[in-house]
């Protein structure tokens, strides 16, 4: 069988698994994933066996669980029940147990013993019928202990080339498990448990195969029986990406990540600093700046630092009371845009903040952009447009944008999915929308037309992100008065 299998998709899989890996050295990811597995155990566990490689004819692997069982009445039950989530339990810590221990037939025994209260290895010949109906015969039930110790003793030493890519060993493994067939039942979902202990073992993420995976995992297994085990290879590795890929995406991850990079800025803190100030987005803390130092503050004793990629508000809270924890002498204003939330979110969000002792500065507008809307502003800083001038470029840029600001708020509203598809809702969101244009303008794009207007009426550089006392926030001024106090 050739081993020597490159896919393109292995640096990709390597990449995502090293960044995890290397976030784990900070702050453990095991938990998250463990976590995880937990909540899933019973979908890992769920024999894809039906309709698939057995012979059902002959009902040659039958529920280990369920055979000579009979629950006769409602205390048997309840037993069954908390002895299914005991196995289940058991199975989670036995698998992450084993991830940092060489596997030996003993723990695989073990392993179904957990799993299905049995410890004997199949006595019975067994063929099954495979999808192509061809017939595959198993190993003698006097070959197994042999079998078992030599896939064991292969995987433990590396007696394999160091240049084989650690999947296509995994794959290898989990074909030989399945080939052995080493109990009457259970080998998919012992096998396919023992598979998720390698990839953990090599940094990887468990993988679940789902019901709608089954015809390709069990083709791809056929093709090992024919001694071609690259789609075995394939199967398993657009598993374990797509499983890193959603795994890099939750919200557990990214909390964690966002706090990594928050330390991280945390420790280019000078200590001469007064006041710091977390805001969700580093691409305009220079505008954000602006404000601050419009409304008193010292930008000198003032670090920004960016909570981006935090999604939910609730760690939000959580950074600052990290940061708090680190850094107590220091005043803390939590930044965000207002975007389209209503005004008794942002009222409860500031309360939360104001519990644990932490100002909350919320955007005019959707966002920071939206305080450079302001005809006295470009006045000062254009002299040669009067201040209706500006007025009127602000309210032509307000129309310009109007569609797409109407447009991300209905996204807001009916979501991603459904953003395109119209509703009897829209009349009054759009009554909404008129009676707030400006509340609803879309700060970013408004802040582009804005300074677009403004090169063609003067033929000058639009430079409008200037400190003026038109950017002043009485709610900044009054927490830069305390702490730069004359």
């Amino acid at each position: 069988m050739d081993l020597n299998i490159h896919i393109d998709i292995f640096s990709v899989i390597d990449r995502h698994r090293d960044e995890i890996q290397h976030l784990n050295s900070y702050d453990p990811v095991t938990t998250i994933i463990k976590d995880k597995f937990q909540l899933e155990i019973t979908q890992h566990l769920a024999s894809l066996k039906a309709e698939t490689r057995t012979d059902t004819k002959e009902e040659i692997l039958k529920s280990a669980t369920s055979k000579g069982t009979t629950i006769e009445n409602a205390t048997e039950v309840q037993k069954e029940i908390y002895l299914d989530i005991g196995r289940k339990y058991a199975c989670t810590l036995f698998m992450f147990d084993m991830v940092s221990k060489p596997i030996s037939p003993t723990d695989i025994k073990l392993f179904y013993e957990i799993l299905f209260s049995e410890t004997d290895y199949r006595t019975e010949e067994v063929l099954i019928v495979n999808q192509d109906g061809e017939k595959i015969q198993f190993p003698p039930p006097g070959k197994i202990e042999q079998l078992l110790s030599d896939l064991t003793d292969w995987y433990a030493k590396g007696q394999f080339d160091k240049n084989i890519h650690p999947l296509v060993i995994i794959s290898l493994y989990h074909f030989k498990f399945i080939s052995t067939h080493p109990f009457l039942d259970g080998n998919g979902r012992v096998g396919r448990l023992l598979m998720n202990i390698l990839l953990m073992n090599y940094g990887y993420l468990p993988i679940l195969i789902e019901p709608n995976d089954r015809i390709e995992y069990y083709e791809a297994l056929q093709s090992g029986d024919k001694g071609e085990i690259k789609p075995l290879v394939e199967f398993i590795s657009s598993k374990q990406l797509r499983t890193l890929e959603d795994f890099k995406t939750s919200p557990e991850y990214l909390s964690i990540v966002a706090k990594f990079e928050l330390e991280q800025q945390l420790k280019q803190i000078k200590g001469t600093e007064k006041c710091f100030v977390l805001t969700e987005d580093s691409g305009t803390d220079n505008l954000l700046k602006l404000v601050f130092e419009a409304s008193g503050f010292n930008l000198a004793e003032t670090s920004f630092i960016s909570y981006e990629g935090c999604s939910k508000i609730g760690s939000v809270t959580l950074f600052s009371i990290f940061v708090k924890q680190k850094l107590p002498h220091m005043e803390i204003v939590v930044h965000r845009d207002r975007d389209y939330l209503p005004d008794s979110e942002i009222e409860k969000q500031r309360e939360t903040f104001n519990k644990i002792g932490i100002h909350f500065f919320v955007s005019r507008g959707t966002d920071i952009e939206s305080h450079l809307a302001n005809a006295k502003h470009i006045n000062l800083c254009h002299p040669k447009l009067s201040e209706q001038e500006a007025e009127e470029i602000i309210k032509t840029g307000i129309e310009e944008v109007k569609p797409k600001s109407f447009e991300l708020l209905r996204k807001q509203e009916f979501g991603e999915k459904h953003k395109d598809k119209a509703t009897h809702l829209d009349i009054a969101l759009k009554e909404i929308f008129e009676k707030s244009v400006f509340k609803f303008t879309h700060g970013k794009t408004l802040y582009k037309s804005i300074k677009r207007q403004i090169q063609e009426k003067t033929k000058e550089n639009a430079k409008i992100e200037v400190v003026t006392k038109e950017l002043f926030i009485k709610q900044l001024n009054e927490i830069a008065e305390k702490l730069w106090a004359k």
